[in-house]
This record gives structure tokens, C-alpha cells and sequence, in this order.
């Protein structure tokens, strides 16, 4: 006795439910007689089951940000199984020099904001989620480098009891790269004005500040008013030319506070100091305000 074995796949429909399919019939004939004719047709039942849970994820790359900004990214987690998925959780993972935040408590996040850990229940088979739930993304405000590193949403989840295993694929990962823009910092400089007698010292405080959003390195630039000397000066600080001086700060300017205070003290010289001394800041980040990089030294001479 002969025999031969004929395996051929059967596509199932993606939507369809599972269960009774209907019947396989196979059937063998030859040009000769049989003496058993009976036999050479065979039926059998196919029946389908659930594909288990199948978690996708996506999440859209935000294009290049400003370092220092924070925008809101879209994504979504859809549950393309035919079993429901319990304990379901998006992970947001950023690289170095990137930070994911949110706005609720149904997140935990690192210390260092490089993971959001957010718990979104139970996702029924066939159903997408994407709640209220606000996901920031931004770079670091000191980023230098354009291309920062990958990004990426993770969908994890177990099938409810009862349900056959998580389908695995590899559509429960999406990802971009973080990509940075021209860094942007509204720099500021501000000093006090000060008095004093011809051949006193009077000292002036001067300080750099920035709004942001992007850190900066930067210089401080002044130059003496007509009727003054130097007597000190903060050793950052250094003569450009007779009556100029150019300070270079070691850190740069961060987004939020003061970013430098110094003093400058000076000897009057005559009765009268003119209006044409100055502080100026200057920063390698474009600056959307310049008119605050400059401000005036302020020496009024008394007299008695």
C-alpha cells in the first residue's frame, strides 16, 4: 500500500468570528476501478479561535523642537485581537537629553523623566484607546546635537482569564527620532545705578538673566562712562580695549533665573560721568528680544 500526504494552508478572514467555519470535503479518484468506493471522500469539521490579544501601538513624531519646549504628542494603543486585554499599560520611553511628561495620576514616571509608565485598565478586543491623557515630549534645554535619539510607546497587557495567550507582534512598539531645532533664549541684562562725589568709588551690581526656553552660552560686554576709571572687577572680566571690557562666563545661561551677578566698581573722576557706558549680553541662540541686551551705567555725581 501507497500513500501520499497533501498539506495545504486555509487563510482565515481577519474579522472573522470564531468558531464552527464550515467543512473541508477531500475527494481521490482514478480512471481504473475501485473496488472500495466509499472511502475516497473524506469531510472534515474546521473550526477557528481566537487569535488571543494582539496590542499596537503608535505614536507621531512632533518634528523638531526648540530645545526647552514641551509639545503634546498624539498616539494611540488599539487592541487588534479577538480576546479582550486586561492590566493593559503604555510605556513612553525617551532617549538622553529627551523627557516625556504628563498630566495625570494614572502615570509614574523616573527621576529623570526618560520613562512614563501609564496604566490604562482593560481594552476590549477590537477597540482603541487614546484618552485624556496628555503626553508632553521635549529636549532638554541645553541640547546642542540635532539628532537626539529614538523615542518609542510600548504596549504591554495581559489576555482576561480565560483568553488564549497575547498574540506576538511587533506592532505593540512604535518610535521616531527625536530631532532638535535652532535653540531660542531671550536673553536679559540689568544693573543698579549708583552715586557718589567727585574721587569716590561708588560700585554698580550688574546682572544676566534669561526667559529661555533654550539654554545659552554668552558673553557680558560693558563700556565705562566718560568720567569714571575702573578700580575692580569681577575676574571673568577682562579690557577689550581703553574703555571697554568683555567678561566670558564658564556656565551658560539656563532658562528661569539669574544666570550670572557681578560688580563692577568704579572711581569718578570728574564732576560730570556721561550716559554713554553700557552693559550688553550677547548669546549664541537666536534671541527673540534683543531689546533687553543692553543697559545703561547709571552714575550720578553729588555734590557737598
Amino acid at each position: 500500500m501507497h500513500g501520499l500526504q497533501i498539506v495545504f494552508p486555509l487563510r482565515r478572514s481577519l474579522d472573522s468570528p470564531a468558531g464552527p467555519a464550515g467543512t473541508v470535503t477531500a475527494t481521490v479518484s482514478s480512471p481504473n476501478t475501485d473496488p472500495v468506493a466509499d472511502n475516497n471522500s473524506s469531510t472534515t469539521p474546521v473550526n477557528t479561535v481566537h487569535n488571543g490579544v494582539d496590542l499596537a501601538a503608535t505614536i507621531a513624531a512632533p518634528g523638531r523642537l526648540t530645545p526647552g519646549v514641551s509639545v503634546p504628542v498624539q498616539w494611540s494603543l488599539t487592541n487588534r485581537g479577538q480576546a479582550d486585554a486586561t492590566a493593559v499599560s503604555a510605556v513612553f520611553t525617551a532617549p538622553q537629553g529627551a523627557a516625556f511628561t504628563h498630566n495625570s495620576g494614572q502615570c509614574i514616571s523616573s527621576h529623570d523623566n526618560h520613562t512614563a509608565i501609564c496604566s490604562l485598565g482593560d481594552v476590549a478586543a477590537g477597540s482603541t484607546v487614546s484618552p485624556d491623557l496628555q503626553i508632553t515630549f521635549s529636549i532638554l534645554s541645553n541640547i546642542t546635537q540635532r539628532s537626539v535619539g529614538r523615542a518609542a510607546l510600548i504596549a504591554v497587557g495581559r489576555p482576561a482569564d480565560g483568553s488564549p495567550p497575547t498574540t506576538a507582534r511587533n506592532g505593540n512598539y512604535d518610535s521616531f527620532t527625536a530631532r532638535a531645532g535652532d535653540p531660542i533664549a531671550d536673553l536679559r541684562v540689568g544693573a543698579t545705578p549708583a552715586s557718589g562725589a567727585v574721587g569716590a568709588t561708588v560700585t554698580t551690581f550688574f546682572f544676566v538673566g534669561s526667559e529661555g526656553p533654550s539654554s545659552t552660552p554668552y558673553t557680558i560686554g560693558f563700556t565705562l562712562p566718560t568720567g569714571t576709571e575702573v578700580l575692580s572687577v569681577d575676574d571673568i572680566c577682562a579690557p577689550d580695549s581703553a574703555r571697554s571690557y568683555r567678561c566670558v562666563p564658564i556656565f551658560d545661561a539656563a532658562p528661569g533665573g539669574p544666570a550670572f551677578f557681578g560688580t563692577l566698581s568704579l572711581l569718578i573722576t570728574a564732576p560730570t560721568v556721561g550716559t554713554d557706558g553700557q552693559f550688553t549680553v550677547t548669546g549664541t541662540a537666536q534671541d527673540p528680544n534683543p531689546a533687553n541686551n543692553t543697559v545703561p551705567i547709571e552714575i550720578t555725581v553729588t555734590t557737598g
